[in-house]
């Protein structure tokens, strides 16, 4: 039986979840591929390498990373420089996951994030809304969104 999207979306949420942040952090800032990362991170890396289309794509909606506003990523490469940028500034990084929906092809969730940057040592606190869009298996689109109704609404549902 195939894996639902839900299902999917939730391996690599508690793939990610198991990571040693740092270790990953630092494996993206020298990845130039996917596999690069398989390496550096094992299971989670090949994990990525299996799920994530090619030509995915990367859109931030209304979210409050300033050196990456109108911005929009597009295939392994941008999916790689769009999380290398997401995860650089910071020390410390932890992450839960709540809410989850399933809205046709695409699964939506709550992260709730606690970090800690690297130079200021700021202490961060933020909750943002992240859909993952899946056909055949791939993840073709993800969608960063600072609120859930914004997400909604561009899925057609708000």
């Amino acid at each position: 039986m195939p894996e639902s999207n839900i299902e999917l979306v939730r391996r690599l949420t508690d793939s990610f979840g198991e990571l040693d942040f740092k270790r990953f952090r630092d494996a993206l800032a020298e990845a130039d591929s996917l596999d690069d990362l398989i390496d550096s991170t094992g299971a989670f890396g090949q994990l990525l390498s299996e799920v994530i289309d090619p030509e995915i794509e990367v859109h931030l909606h209304d979210i409050h990373a300033a050196s990456m506003v109108g911005h929009n990523f597009r295939g392994e490469r941008g999916f790689l420089e769009f999380w290398r940028n997401w995860l650089e500034p910071w020390e410390e990084y932890s992450v839960e996951f709540t809410r989850w929906e399933e809205i046709g092809d695409t699964v939506l969730y709550a992260l709730e994030i606690d970090a800690r940057g690297r130079g200021s040592g700021a202490e961060v606190n933020d909750r943002i809304t992240q859909a993952w869009t899946i056909h055949d298996g791939k993840v073709t689109r993800l969608g960063m969104y600072a609120r859930r109704r914004t997400a909604r609404a561009d899925l057609g549902h708000g």
